[in-house]
């Protein structure tokens, strides 16, 4: 419609930001012919996006950006995604192979039952959700963004409360406890936001690695804040984790986005816990911090432990996850294996709204 109405208007160039993340793999391929019959047509386009197979796909010249400054200009028909990527990341980048080990996945850790949330006027924002994530598998959440993706991880975590349904965590009941003490049961969460969610941004680096345990000793003694304990930590973590930083009191804020999502990482998986939750968590990353980070959950998952990763990039949930539940309006339309005999069709109709019975009975 957005490009209906530009039309209208006689517009001969059009920028399009991101135009593909609210899309299906199908609607993808149908956007991509328009655009192709609008270049046909004399149109210009600036395709504006992180995806670099749809690059390389749609594209005649792309040009890197890299902190605000033009890199390079390449013909499209001339390049490939490791050159992109090294001019994007400003080094040679090889993409590591994350190796799958087997693991021991019959132990239930998370198990959803009938979950329910009502949204203004009763209209249900999620309706009759279960699902049950093992010890040593991640269980991908897959869907077009604004499908109930946020509402489900925000339940789980305890920043929102269920209008039905129960959430149980190695055998315990978690619906009715605190933000606290669902982390302290072996919760970790990784936020869509980090800016509004995992960060306090004017906070320094050593404040924002403890905001899990500052309470507790060794961090903690008669209500008093140990801090060289806390600083000691921190520096700990940030060299573990690859967190650049000048020191331990820089603020947040100063961080580049990758650094950020790191120091989140440094806080959330440093701790005992047993589900990891990520939503969207290499939203806005360079691929050398993407990778980094993915490598890091299938280290997780690889150690026996369970991570429930909710992205809308289907090929982070292919790279990534053992099994695959997709939601749309609220809705599980089914879960499937990621097996090599799945389709990306099949995905991509269940994303649209199809059950998996449909989607499967289509191909």
């Amino acid at each position: 419609m957005e490009i209906l109405k530009a039309l209208f208007r006689n517009t001969r160039l059009l920028i399009l930001d991101e135009p593909t993340s609210m899309l299906t793999p199908q609607e993808i391929r149908e956007f991509f012919d328009v655009l192709r019959m609008l270049r046909a047509e004399g149109h210009s386009i600036i395709l504006i996006a992180h995806n670099l197979a749809e690059i390389l796909e749609i594209s005649d010249r792309v040009t890197i950006l890299r902190d605000g400054k033009r890199v390079c200009t390449l013909n499209t028909a001339q390049t490939n995604e490791r050159e992109l990527s090294r001019h994007m990341i400003g080094r040679d980048f090889l993409e590591a192979e994350h190796a799958r080990t087997d693991t021991d996945a019959g132990q239930e850790v998370l198990n959803v039952r009938q979950l329910c949330l009502q949204g203004p006027e009763r209209t249900p924002l999620l309706d009759q959700i279960n699902l049950v994530v093992h010890s040593g598998e991640i269980l991908g959440i897959a869907g077009i963004d604004g499908n109930g993706q946020a509402e489900l991880a925000e339940i789980l975590v305890g920043i929102r409360r269920q209008s039905a349904g129960e959430i149980f965590l190695a055998g315990k009941r978690l619906d009715h406890l605190s933000i606290r003490r669902r982390s302290e049961l072996g919760l970790a969460y990784i936020p869509s936001d980090r800016h509004q969610d995992g960060l306090v941004m004017d906070a320094d680096v050593a404040a924002n690695v403890h905001l899990r345990d500052y309470y507790r000793p060794p961090f903690a003694k008669a209500h008093l804040l140990l801090f060289a304990e806390m600083q000691k930590s921190a520096r700990r973590m940030a060299e573990d984790y690859q967190v650049k930083t000048p020191s331990v009191f820089t603020k947040a804020r100063v961080l580049s986005g990758g650094n950020q999502q790191k120091l989140i990482l440094a806080r959330e998986l440093s701790a005992a816990a047993s589900l990891t939750i990520a939503c969207q968590p290499t939203r806005g990353l360079d691929i050398g911090a993407t990778e980094y980070l993915r490598g890091q959950l299938l280290n997780r998952r690889n150690g026996g432990k369970s991570v429930l990763l909710i992205s809308t990039d289907l090929g982070e949930i292919l790279a990534l996850s053992d099994r695959i539940a997709v939601l749309h309006g609220g809705r599980i339309m089914g879960v499937v294996e990621n097996t090599k005999s799945l389709s990306v069709e099949t995905l991509g109709l269940m994303m649209g709204g199809s059950t998996l019975e449909e989607a499967s009975a289509c191909r």
